[in-house]
């Protein structure tokens, strides 16, 4: 599957991004998009992400910022992307790919789980927040967590699939 959706990816020149997500269950198993695309000899613009980072895709002419999932407690992490914006020179970044999940995606009576906040995000990302974790499909203002492909829960009856965005800078 990975390597007929890369060879689709580089056909249709997309830029493709892999985050590392929850290191108990996927045990770095993202990085093998890479690897099957280096086996394959496929011509595409791939990269997997397993640190906070910020990205300047200059063919997209955007800035993305990464952060993967238990990269440290959510304080800690604003703290540490506020400080990498200040040093790339930034305000805002255009789009946010993280691993993790909002306070809004948990009930409030659920306690002792770390979560973002959908405010301090929404205030330093532009456009959009893609988030998961959470495997249920949510949209918070401009932060969306896809959910997952497969039904992991009974009564999980809600939409299944992907997200499709286009975004105009205008």
């Amino acid at each position: 599957w990975i390597a007929a959706f890369i060879k689709k990816c580089s056909k249709h020149k997309v830029i493709l991004r892999v985050l590392e997500g929850t290191p108990s269950h996927d045990r770095k198993q993202p990085q093998r998009f890479v690897s099957i695309a280096e086996m394959t000899k496929t011509d595409i613009n791939i990269k997997y992400v397993d640190a906070l980072s910020i990205e300047y895709i200059e063919e997209l002419d955007i800035n993305v910022l990464y952060i993967p999932d238990e990269w440290d407690n959510p304080e800690n992490t604003l703290r540490d992307v506020k400080s990498l914006l200040k040093t790339k020179g930034l305000v805002k970044v255009d789009f946010a790919i993280m691993h993790g999940q909002f306070e809004y995606q948990l009930p409030s009576h659920i306690k002792g789980i770390p979560r973002h906040s959908s405010k301090e995000y929404l205030d330093i990302v532009r456009y959009l927040i893609f988030i998961g974790h959470i495997h249920v499909f949510s949209e918070y203002e401009r932060i969306i967590a896809p959910g997952s492909i497969d039904r992991l829960s009974h009564n999980e009856e809600g939409p299944k699939g992907h997200i499709r965005v286009s975004i105009d800078k205008k």
